[in-house]
């Protein structure tokens, strides 16, 4: 059964009937005949895309901010520019801007609404230098454009002549701004779920602030908040407490370990899996230069609050040291993702691809000594999906991931107690 826009009456799975031509010799069409053979495709074609692929961003659309000189009276203008690129929308539109086309360049505050305008005025009150430093949100819509008005050589059954109408219409891209954020698609997966996706436009990136007569700082442009391509957004880690690969003194090293070393998912996860002996290891290995070196395991605990809720943070103790480490000796740590499972039941996307999650800043680590980062080298600056900042995965759920410190007593080391 269907309803009047050829929806089928079920709510789990919404797709329209595909109703096609069947041709015969003496076959009398009109315009719906031909609107209907269009439809077959375009609707086929999207229930591909939604189902196969899910929706996201495919390529390019990064938001970056250009190179402008500001103008006689010395102010700029909230300038944004969108890379070309090409993106699927939640109902399996795609998204295509091209090169050199009008929607590449985005003014921030003339994309507005006005009642977002007029927020932001209130807010800003009288202070001519002050910026807006709330979220403000930019998204891509599909849209149909009309193209080549043409007049009917018929007329309509009481003789009058029919108004002019578009002769094309081609399928383009709309780009909004605002200071409400789209609603987020809690479902698990974009095919065969109960409902459609309440998701209206499609993220592609956060400005945290700006000033509507001066240019956007480029670390205020989030282009990590955008869904990559994909039925599912996987859960990733997006940052942990120490420095990969990063020397720390001894007494750092136990402490850090003492504490705990922590993880942070993109998405909550449920912990008590972890709580398994094997999903999480830390495994200090002797140095070669001892004369029996060995691999020894730290048997520690999993810190969570709450083990029938899901959390952002993993923090694994390892309250007994037995033996302190020496120089050069390693840490190494393996968190085995294929076993931690976000809310949707989904394995996390663990891999730490090239070493480079992050760390996620003093509050979790605050100890006087700070270990370097491991230098990157010139190549891969970028991670594989062209927008820092990095976190784990290589876009399929499981895989271990693995990081380590080694321990290193530096000339004159002073240590905070």
């Amino acid at each position: 059964m269907a309803n009047a826009n050829g929806i089928t009456a079920e709510p789990a799975f919404q797709v329209p009937y595909f109703d096609r031509l069947n041709y015969f010799y003496g076959q009398m069409l009109g315009v719906s005949d031909f609107c209907a053979e269009q439809s077959y495709f375009r609707e086929k074609s999207k229930l591909h895309n939604r189902c196969l692929h899910g929706y996201g961003t495919v390529c390019g659309l990064r938001v970056l901010v250009p190179e402008l000189k500001p103008d006689c009276e010395g102010h700029e203008k909230p300038l944004v520019q969108i890379e070309p690129g090409l993106a699927l929308d939640a109902a399996g539109n795609e998204l295509v801007i091209r090169a050199g086309e009008h929607l590449c360049m985005v003014d921030l505050w003339k994309a507005l609404s006005d009642g977002d305008r007029q927020t932001v005025t209130q807010k800003l009150g009288s202070d001519p230098e002050a910026w807006f430093c709330e979220h403000v949100y930019v998204c891509l819509h599909f849209r149909e454009c009309p193209l080549g008005p043409s007049r009917p050589i018929a007329v309509d059954s009481c003789g009058g002549i029919l108004p002019d109408v578009y002769g094309k219409v081609r399928d383009a891209v709309r780009v909004s701004v605002s200071l409400t954020p789209p609603a987020e698609d809690k479902r698990c997966a974009t095919c065969c779920c109960e409902g459609p996706c309440a998701c209206d436009g499609l993220l592609i990136a956060r400005i945290d602030r700006f000033h509507h007569h001066k240019a956007v700082r480029p670390e205020h442009v989030h282009n990590e908040v955008r869904r990559r391509i994909g039925t599912h957004r996987l859960t990733t880690i997006t940052g942990v407490n120490w420095r990969h690969g990063g020397d720390y003194s001894p007494h750092t090293a136990d402490r850090l370990l003492k504490d705990g070393l922590v993880v942070h998912f993109s998405k909550p996860v449920w912990i008590h899996p972890a709580h398994q002996r094997g999903v999480a290891d830390v495994y200090h290995i002797e140095s070669k230069n001892a004369r029996n070196p060995n691999i020894i395991e730290l048997p520690g605990e999993i810190v969570h609050g709450h083990h029938h809720a899901p959390t952002k943070e993993l923090r694994y103790r390892i309250p007994h040291i037995e033996e302190c480490s020496r120089n050069r000796d390693r840490v190494l740590i393996v968190v085995r993702c294929g076993f931690l499972l976000d809310e949707c039941c989904r394995p996390v996307d663990g891999m730490n691809v090239g070493g480079r999650v992050p760390h996620i800043g003093a509050d979790y680590m605050p100890y006087a000594e700070e270990a370097p980062d491991l230098e990157a080298g010139a190549h891969c600056g970028e991670p594989p999906w062209g927008y820092p900042p990095w976190t784990s995965g290589n876009g399929t759920g499981g895989g271990n991931f693995e990081s380590w410190f080694y321990v290193e007593e530096r000339k004159g080391a002073h240590h905070a107690h």
